[in-house]
């Protein structure tokens, strides 16, 4: 055989071998199996490095890996090997930057490409995408809309992005006008969701549930994905607007059918369900709906916690327990923060936010009453004095302020993102990844989320140096049995002098809002109501019955100044005030406070009513729907605005008060647990109570559960549980998990035989 032969054979060979790898690669990444593709395709460039087939399936396997680097690098080799096709390499990559979250470099590419293809749909919609991302809306629209020239009939998924853009730019009316035009062409249900969103989005409700009921009145054939995606925009905007009472017909028709459940979060729309049923003190069907979410996704803080917390009002220890040990199972795999704490080589900033309720007096003091979870704080009557929506005008736009601020001091490639709990279904996974991710900066830390959360934990940890900017507050552990002369003694000492009569204190719970549970009590009944609550010896039908945590607390009444109200009546308001504070990197100083706003909350009674309690305590204006009267429910101003110069003095000393104590908040996961497992040998009854209650209904609890396990874990367990009557449920089971050999049925008889609510459940072993 010639030379020239043996080379034919030989190349004849090569080449089947390397199209046997390319087809193998191909089939692996139909099979979603992109791993053994690329390896596939890697051999096969071994063996032909110029082969373009195996070079461009290559590009797709790791962008189907979301390995865009990679991805991008093999394109760039396209480029280089295949110049007639250089546009179409050049565009992927420009998309793989786009999908990475870096559109300037997207953008220079697409520019060039455009030039030689004006009219590609696709390029325009990418650039379009571009532009968007950089915060460049009116070029993304017009973008987008030359896109949308292309086509007969346009994807839904442009006319949504267009719609976005002209929205982002201010042009709400043209997006409408569009949809307008777009539906009167289509018919199209994914057209009027559209629609309805964008109502949602600039407060129309009314006009948003006119969309959603067309769709659900729409001929058939239905898109069961639209029909349940437009219930759940309804349910979420009328829960969202606290019209709690409109949104559960809502959700139900979504539980109540399965072809609508299966397109939604069947844990989201149960819990959701139930947080409604919740606000309006249905508490048995809050307790089925989120027993139900529960067990739909037992993994899931947030749900858990709400289910843990619907056992104030539903006595079931045993279920309680069961419901303990299934999280617990659940996360017993958990990710040890304090050691990604510790492994953290980069850390940024960190952010701390809440909202913050305050009286201010008539020689302009500030009285600090609690501060409350930023996510969790209802804004509505800022809305209601301003026109305007706190989060989305307010906070989210200094968001982003503040996220292109970091970048540039960071010299971040991809930008820094502020990431915060608002959307986190898990708070332990998003503390896990506060301490964890390098890239992006959080809102909130552990030891902070406590006390948002827990009234008493603020009262406990705040420095006696600030005691001055409180009410005179007292944290009383309601199983500490104390007798109505140490009661009494504990109130004279909190005022240094004998108690006075005329005085007013405002008793409340520590793990309730909206006013649940908030009474105002004269010096004269103090003493007893405090005795009824900490004797459990109230009324069955008495809130205190059915609030099962373990501390109250006792704050002298304090007045504002009086606040007038558009109705011309004067009120005692209390005010709120937002405000995001940026932590440095090593938790020891604050860098910046940016206050977003603030608001008087006014009770439902003008000063003087005789109805003290309610011409003092704020009125929730989720709660004007359960007032059949109509006269008197338009009567309630709800809120009121703040005075530039009564805001500007009440942030000045706040500002005081946050640079003072929030990096003692500021705090790792690992030194909270400790300062938790200090309270929990404390010798003060409330500390020990607050630690248990902190470690076991708490997402700071689910933390301390994967740290703990120690033998020194186990003993402050036992000294804290052994020393309340009547024990804790959760409590309970928790100290026999942290016990070495879980052999613990005599120590959990001795325990629950204290309280009659333990001795007619079966067993109590884990």
């Amino acid at each position: 055989m010639s030379n020239k032969a043996e080379l034919k054979t030989t190349t004849t060979k090569l080449s089947n071998s390397v199209q046997d790898l390319i087809r193998q690669g191909i089939s692996f990444g139909d099979a979603k199996l992109f791993s053994a593709a690329v390896s596939c395709l890697r051999d096969a460039l071994k063996k032909d490095p110029d082969n373009i087939e195996a070079l461009s399936y290559l590009a797709d396997a790791y962008i189907a890996q979301d390995n865009l680097q990679e991805a991008a690098d093999t394109l760039n080799q396209l480029m280089e090997k295949d110049p007639e096709n250089e546009n179409k390499w050049g565009f992927k990559i420009a998309k793989c930057y786009i999908a990475g979250g870096v559109p300037e470099v997207g953008l220079v590419l697409l520019m060039r490409i455009v030039i030689d293809t004006p009219d590609d749909r696709e390029v325009l919609t990418a650039l379009g995408s571009c532009y968007h991302l950089m915060g460049q809306y009116g070029e993304a629209s017009e973008s987008f809309e030359l896109a949308l020239r292309q086509y007969d009939s346009p994807p839904n998924a442009l006319i949504s992005s267009y719609c976005g853009a002209l929205i982002k730019n201010n042009e709400t009316d043209k997006a409408l006008s569009y949809l307008d035009e777009a539906f009167k062409k289509t018919g199209s249900n994914e057209i009027k969701h559209m629609q309805a969103v964008i109502h949602f989005h600039i407060g129309n409700i009314d006009q948003s549930l006119v969309c959603v009921e067309q769709i659900m009145d729409s001929d058939p054939p239905h898109d069961n994905k639209t029909l349940s995606d437009a219930l759940a925009l309804a349910a979420s905007m009328l829960m969202k607007h606290e019209q709690y009472d409109r949104a559960v017909p809502y959700f139900r028709r979504i539980i109540d059918d399965p072809l609508f459940l299966k397109h939604q979060d069947q844990a989201y729309i149960l819990n959701a369900l139930g947080v409604c049923y919740s606000r309006l003190d249905q508490k048995e069907d809050a307790h089925a709906a989120f027993k139900k979410a529960f067990h739909s996704k037992p993994s899931d803080h947030v749900i858990y916690t709400n289910y843990l917390h619907s056992f104030d009002k539903i006595k079931n220890p045993h279920e309680l327990i069961n419901a303990t040990r299934i999280f617990r199972d659940k996360m017993r795999d958990s990710i040890d923060v304090a050691r990604l704490y510790a492994s953290r080589t980069d850390p940024k900033p960190l952010l701390m936010e809440a909202s913050v309720d305050l009286k201010l007096t008539t020689d302009s003091q500030i009285k600090i009453i609690e501060i409350n979870n930023l996510y969790m704080s209802g804004f509505s009557g800022y809305k209601r004095a301003y026109g305007i929506d706190m989060m989305d005008d307010n906070i989210e736009p200094y968001h982003d302020e503040l996220a292109e601020e970091l970048t540039a001091r960071f010299k971040a490639n991809p930008k820094i993102d502020i990431v915060t709990p608002q959307w986190a279904s898990n708070k332990t996974i998003y503390y896990c990844n506060a301490v964890w991710d390098n890239k992006n900066v959080y809102s909130g830390s552990v030891a902070w989320h406590a006390a948002e959360s827990r009234k008493d934990y603020l009262h406990l940890t705040t420095p006696v140096k600030y005691k001055d900017m409180f009410p005179g507050t007292l944290v009383i552990a309601r199983d500490e049995g104390l007798t109505p002369s140490e009661l009494k003694r504990r109130l004279e000492r909190l005022y240094d002098a004998p108690l006075d009569e005329s005085q007013d204190f405002i008793l409340k719970p520590c793990n309730d809002s909206v006013g649940n549970g908030v009474e105002l009590v004269n010096g004269k009944d103090i003493v007893a109501r405090l005795h009824e609550i900490t004797s459990r010896t109230v009324a069955e039908d008495d809130y205190w019955q059915d609030n099962l945590y373990p501390n109250v607390i006792v704050q002298e009444c304090v007045r504002s100044k009086p606040v007038e109200a558009d109705n011309g009546n004067t009120y005692d308001g209390t005010m709120r005030i937002a405000f995001t504070a940026v932590v440095s990197p090593d938790r020891k100083t604050v860098e910046s406070i940016r206050f977003h706003g603030g608001y008087w909350k006014l009770p439902s009674q003008p000063i003087d009513h005789e109805d003290r309690r309610n011409a003092i305590v704020s009125f929730p204006p989720h709660k004007l729907s359960k007032i059949a009267n109509s006269a008197f429910r338009d009567s309630i101003p709800v809120s009121a605005k703040v005075s530039d110069d009564d805001y500007d003095t009440s942030c000045r000393q706040l500002e005081t008060w946050l640079r003072g104590t929030l990096p003692s908040y500021a705090q790792s996961p690992d030194k909270t647990k400790a300062q938790v497992l200090k309270m929990l040998s404390s010798r003060y009854h409330n500390q020990r109570a607050l630690g248990i209650e902190l470690a076991t209904s708490f997402s700071v609890g689910t933390t301390l559960q994967h740290l703990c396990g120690s033998a020194q874990t186990r003993l402050a367990f036992e000294r804290a549980t052994t020393t309340l009557n009547p024990p804790d449920a959760a409590t309970v089971y928790l100290y026999t998990m942290t016990w070495p050999d879980r052999n613990l049925s005599s120590h959990i008889k001795l325990l629950v035989s204290r309280d009659n609510r333990f001795l007619n459940n079966a067993t109590y072993h884990p």
